[in-house]
């Protein structure tokens, strides 16, 4: 009876392959699909699929004992993942008094502690495969990470490459770093603790409009303003006209960009709290032709190991002298 059922099944299914004119596409249009299956070397494989990510696969998992590993992933878990907001609050507030005061040195190397600190910990967190598809099968990241990488160089020149760089670089750069790697480590959180990076972003938008503010209005401590990079240079004409980059320039377009793509980035988190916003889609982009002959490929397969499939439970079935099954053509 079990053999009977199976017959059924497989014979429904293999109708199903044989009628599949209907589906063709038009030959002449494009199609892009964001996954599909291909075979490779005479197996189906699925493409553009992010799948099977184990929570527990993470960089500290693989370079430190497991002890530490767990440790951090704890950390990361419980409600003390809260507190790398304050240490945030507290980096800020540390790299405004250096910058506002010169000689308050010792407050603001723990600023730049914080800034190192909290960005490593959530590393050693990040899982494998989402941090893999973050910088490895994306552009965005690079484009986030130039735009900051320049913003930080720009500010640290206005500040003349004086003491307060040390506190500054990891104070920009490694806020923005953290801002991209956390969609690797607050995906296993819940609802309520995804937020997270919702409000990094928040504080980030808020430290960069207010460090505008201040260089507009000259509030912090001996800021330099000067030209960086030569633009342009005509050497044969008469005038001698040379375009200059200024740092406080570069400064303000880079810190606009990056603003405006984290209000982006803020908005897809706002409207999408159950989505991982690094885990962009790729599509594939093939003419028509090509898709239904790949759809062929797989029809041809899948009709080939029906057929197998149907032909051993012809073998069961008339071992037990059912009769009928050899009357039905396929």
């Amino acid at each position: 009876m079990q053999a009977k059922n199976r017959w059924k099944t497989s014979i429904s299914k293999l109708h199903k392959v044989n009628y599949w004119k209907d589906t063709e596409l038009p030959s002449s249009k494009y199609t892009a699909l964001a996954s599909y299956s291909q075979i490779i070397k005479g197996k189906l494989v699925s493409k553009g699929k992010c799948i099977n990510i184990d929570s527990k696969e993470t960089i500290a998992n693989k370079i430190c004992f497991k002890r530490v590993s767990n440790n951090i992933s704890k950390l990361t878990n419980s409600r003390f993942v809260y507190s790398i907001l304050f240490f945030n609050i507290i980096g800020i507030f540390c790299i405004l008094s250096a910058l506002f005061n010169y000689n308050h040195k010792h407050i603001s190397i723990i600023g730049a502690i914080f800034w190192i600190i909290i960005p490593l910990i959530l590393l050693l967190d990040s899982n494998v495969k989402i941090l893999r598809r973050i910088w490895c099968q994306s552009f965005r990241p690079w484009i986030h990470f130039y735009s900051s990488l320049l913003e930080t160089i720009a500010f640290c020149d206005l500040c003349g490459w004086d003491f307060r760089s040390f506190v500054i670089f990891p104070g920009f750069l490694f806020n923005q770093i953290n801002i991209i790697n956390s969609d690797a480590v607050y995906f296993k959180l819940d609802n309520c603790n995804k937020k997270i990076p919702l409000i990094q972003i928040i504080l980030s938008i808020l430290w960069k409009l207010f460090i505008l503010f201040c260089l507009r209005f000259d509030y912090f401590y001996n800021i330099k303003p000067r030209n960086m990079i030569i633009l342009t240079s005509n050497n044969n004409s008469t005038d001698n006209t040379i375009f200059y980059l200024n740092n406080a320039s570069l400064f303000f377009t880079k810190s606009m960009a990056l603003s405006l793509f984290l209000i982006g980035q803020m908005y897809f988190k706002c409207k999408y709290s159950s989505k991982v916003y690094s885990l962009h889609t790729h599509y594939t982009i093939k003419k028509n032709s090509d898709w239904n002959s790949i759809n062929r490929k797989q029809r041809i397969l899948k009709k080939s190991s029906l057929n197998n499939e149907l032909r051993d439970i012809k073998k069961i079935v008339n071992r037990n002298d059912f009769i009928a099954i050899n009357q039905i053509t396929i």
